[in-house]
């Protein structure tokens, strides 16, 4: 188990997800590598959203709550703004992680530094259950930005230095602001996949 090395940001934005945001949250506090903070953005929810963050009472969470409503994009940038890790992890407040998924990303980076961001494999349940496992190939990864988002954006883990190069996410896109992002970091930097399943992807 790991507990010490760098700081890891999660980050993730929120909207009357209360019914599956404390297990989405729990999972991440639960990590085995331990020195993480949880910036969570709640975009105005109207729900028990704030109960529950008060309720699990952890000071590993940074809670931030709009006056209103801005939407997962700008929300996204917000939370780039406030990070102090050296990684970055993304996560929705509907999904689960894995209580392995953040070490095994910050060990790929360790064994490959030439890497910028990596993703993992999703196992989607709800209304659907299919597995995606992405390539661990940056060129195959690459060639798949061609056709579509080449990985989970739920489990984006990226070095803190690609924030400060500049990289954010482009808030004309409403959607897909995932694919965008990934598409112009692949441009500069090496990305890849842990490839095993270690997000649970609700639908």
């Amino acid at each position: 188990m790991m507990s010490n090395g760098d700081l890891i940001s999660v980050i993730m934005s929120t909207y009357n997800d209360g019914e599956y945001l404390k297990e989405a949250l729990q999972s991440v506090l639960w990590q085995t590598y331990k020195n993480i903070e949880l910036i969570l953005i709640d975009d105005a929810s109207t729900d028990n959203t704030e109960k529950i963050v008060e309720s699990i009472d952890n000071p590993r969470i940074r809670y931030y709550k709009n006056a209103k409503r801005q939407g997962l994009t700008k929300n996204l940038n917000k939370a780039l703004d406030l990070v102090e890790g050296e990684y970055i992890a993304r996560m929705d407040s509907d999904d689960v992680s894995f209580p392995s998924r953040l070490e095994k990303q910050v060990c790929l980076f360790e064994t490959h530094p030439e890497i910028g961001l990596v993703g993992a494999g999703i196992q989607e349940f709800g209304q659907r259950s299919n597995t995606w496992i992405p390539s661990e190939d940056n060129e195959e990864l690459k060639a798949n930005l061609i056709f579509n988002t080449a990985l989970p954006h739920p489990t984006f883990f990226f070095k803190r230095e690609i924030v400060d190069k500049g990289f954010r996410y482009d808030e004309q896109f409403r959607y897909s602001q995932d694919y965008d992002f990934l598409f112009r970091v692949s441009q500069k930097y090496v990305i890849s996949c842990v490839p095993e399943v270690l997000l649970n992807y609700r639908i």
